[in-house]
């Protein structure tokens, strides 16, 4: 389980950063649509990065006393 958590994290942290270039490539070419679209999307990257963190340190934690 912790390996399936660390690898969703990581690819979460992967498809963060994208989001990132995408909407300075946006911002770069005044796309708005695009950068609209990154600035809607992204929070949700976030959102799974975070909670896949929260899983690991759970898991890690009951994985270690266990």
């Amino acid at each position: 389980m912790l390996r399936d958590l660390r690898e969703l994290y990581m690819k979460a942290s992967g498809v963060s950063v994208d989001w990132e270039m995408l909407a300075q490539a946006a911002q770069g070419i005044k796309h708005t649509d695009l950068l609209e679209v990154c600035q809607r999307c992204h929070p949700d990257t976030l959102r799974q990065m975070r909670w896949a963190n929260g899983k690991l340190k759970e898991a890690s934690t009951q994985a270690i006393v266990s």
